[in-house]
């Protein structure tokens, strides 16, 4: 089956329908198509005898992959009867034939001969907006609006077509002639809104919903729009402040709750934000969202027992199950504890941690000494899952590692590089070991490559620029390597310790503190704490640098820069 692009799968489900699987099995190869006799015949048998001829040459051509001939066939037929499934049945041929022409002719017939059915006219408008006929798709949205009464769903409808189109500014234009004559509906700026939104319009997104709030104020949705609108724009405190007026005006209403949980997440305001999962607790015990946020949040805070109590609860109630499962393996590996992990991790069935809890199977089973019994694990996960093939050979590459067998893992990415020489993740896997290994050369000729293919490759930048800073006197390259890579990842705080480093080497004492702080405060990493701590150290701040240090060894006691950089300074 050819691979279909999303408008195609659109219109396929749209229309009721799988990959034609009303095709026959079998059938002889379609053949030129000969005269049918009429002479005879009645005028309508005669037509009658016609359109089965379309009809079955065209399911033959379809059944044998010639979707081309299949599409002629059944456009003839579709033009021919009165039949309004015919003309749909057209549609879905040519839209496997990728002959959006086609389809278009169809689906206009379509239209004719059943004017009052909705889905005829959302699978015209469809195609129309996959052609960039805005001016023409008016027409059809219009039917759609008059014919759901301009409701919710109705621009819930247009918003999920015209955000399929190429011309976001057409599509805009065309949603903006709509709202006009929606005026006084709330629904209709929230279609506008969103649609702003998928067109990165996000102050125009702002002024739409803001509208629909002074139309319908008591509706959620729009208040929780507007939030997301306002923390795009980067407005944090002002989507904080709307949500809260919104709570406390419609203190029932579940979804500002969750929303405003949400922005005390990403503000931080973590008190705050458990404060509120546990009210949305208060209104329904088995609200899933709120259970697993809690245990997500306890987990953070390294609460397992808490932590273990909400993944439990959440179990008991039924939801999120496979997720459960993961992160109460997770609470037993920080705990210590390998094979309570295991268990928890091999009993996670589906979702997003399936993947992830399989590769901590064969970690753990590495670091308790079983490192041919994860290897193992991990080519059955290749055979099965050949697509994920160069992300599994990565994890045993690290296995092997982390075992001490450097050797074996560099041999292992020297043979995936040999047939795959462009590979960004094994390039950047093989530098990063080739530094470990003090193999200077090879890692700036993996990290080179890396960036000359991508020069935005924000990791790649950092990594050879703290290597040049770290490992050689070449600070002045890794200074512009450092700058590029923050340009592009201004809060990252692997690249703020990368530029509060460069800046150490280069003396400049006070500008290493700056960023090393503004790294510490955003990933309280060992390493970055080494570093923190050495550049308090030499400005003569010596108690602050062994109370950096020795907090960060509390959290990261196996940490080796962090180790080596106390024992050389003499802190215990």
């Amino acid at each position: 089956m050819m691979v279909m692009t999303r408008i195609w799968w659109w219109m396929v489900l749209l229309l009721g329908v799988t990959a034609c699987g009303t095709l026959p099995r079998q059938g002889a190869p379609v053949r030129p198509r000969p005269a049918v006799r009429t002479q005879g015949m009645a005028p309508a048998a005669a037509r009658e005898g016609e359109l089965m001829y379309q009809v079955l040459a065209g399911e033959l051509a379809g059944h044998q992959k010639d979707f081309g001939q299949a599409t002629r066939f059944y456009l003839e037929a579709a033009r021919d009867s009165t039949d309004p499934k015919v003309a749909q049945r057209a549609i879905r041929i040519a839209l496997f034939a990728r002959d959006m022409e086609a389809a278009l002719a169809a689906a206009r017939r379509w239209v004719v001969l059943a004017p009052d059915d909705l889905h005829a006219h959302e699978a015209l408008a469809a195609l129309l907006i996959n052609r960039g006929q805005y001016a023409a798709v008016v027409t059809e949205l219009r039917f759609i609006l008059a014919a759901k009464g301009g409701n919710e769903a109705a621009f819930r409808t247009l918003t999920r077509l015209l955000s399929r189109g190429k011309d976001k500014a057409a599509a805009l234009g065309v949603m903006k002639r709509l709202v006009a004559q929606y005026d006084d509906r709330a629904e209709a700026h929230m279609a506008y809104s969103q649609l702003a939104v998928h067109a990165g319009r996000l102050k125009l997104a702002l002024a739409e919903i803001a509208r629909a709030i002074r139309i319908r104020p008591a509706w959620p949705d729009a208040w929780v729009q507007q939030a997301d609108v306002q923390l795009r724009l980067k407005q944090d405190a002002a989507a904080r402040a709307g949500l809260e007026r919104a709570v406390k005006r419609f203190p029932k209403e579940r979804k500002l709750r969750l929303a405003l949980a949400r922005v005390y997440l990403e503000e931080r305001r973590l008190k705050q934000a458990r404060r509120m999962f546990a009210s949305l607790l208060e209104q329904d015990p088995k609200d899933s969202d709120a259970l697993y946020s809690l245990g997500l949040l306890a987990l953070q805070d390294q609460r397992y027992d808490a932590a273990a109590s909400w993944f439990h609860r959440l179990l008991n109630v039924g939801a999120r199950i496979s997720d459960a499962r993961y992160f109460l393996g997770r609470i037993e590996e920080e705990r210590g504890h390998p094979a309570k992990a295991i268990a928890w991790y091999s009993r996670v069935a589906g979702g997003d941690y399936l993947l992830d809890s399989r590769i901590r199977i064969a970690r753990l089973r590495a670091e308790g000494g079983d490192l041919a019994g994860a290897r193992r694990l991990l080519e059955a996960m290749r055979q099965r899952n050949p697509r994920l093939g160069i992300r599994l050979y990565l994890v045993e590459g690290r296995l092997l590692e982390d075992q001490g067998r450097g050797g074996e893992a560099m041999a292992l990415y020297d043979r995936l590089l040999a047939n795959h020489p462009d590979n960004v993740e094994l390039l950047y896997a093989r530098a990063l070991l080739a530094v470990e290994q003090d193999d200077l050369e090879r890692a700036e000729a993996d990290l080179r490559h890396i960036i000359a293919g991508h020069p935005d490759h924000v990791n790649a930048l950092n990594a050879l620029g703290y290597t040049l800073a770290d490992r050689t006197h070449r600070y002045d390259e890794a200074l512009v390597l450092i700058q590029r890579a923050l340009r592009l990842a201004p809060e990252e705080p692997a690249v703020l310790d990368s530029m509060g480093w460069v800046q150490y080497r280069l003396g400049h004492l006070k500008q290493a503190l700056e960023y090393l702080r503004r790294a510490h405060a955003r990933n309280d990493d060992g390493e970055i704490a080494a570093h923190l701590g050495e550049v308090l150290w030499r400005l003569d701040r010596r108690a602050e640098a062994r109370r950096v240090w020795r907090e960060a060894a509390r959290r990261h006691p196996r940490q080796k820069v962090l180790r080596a950089t106390m024992r050389r300074f003499g802190v215990q």
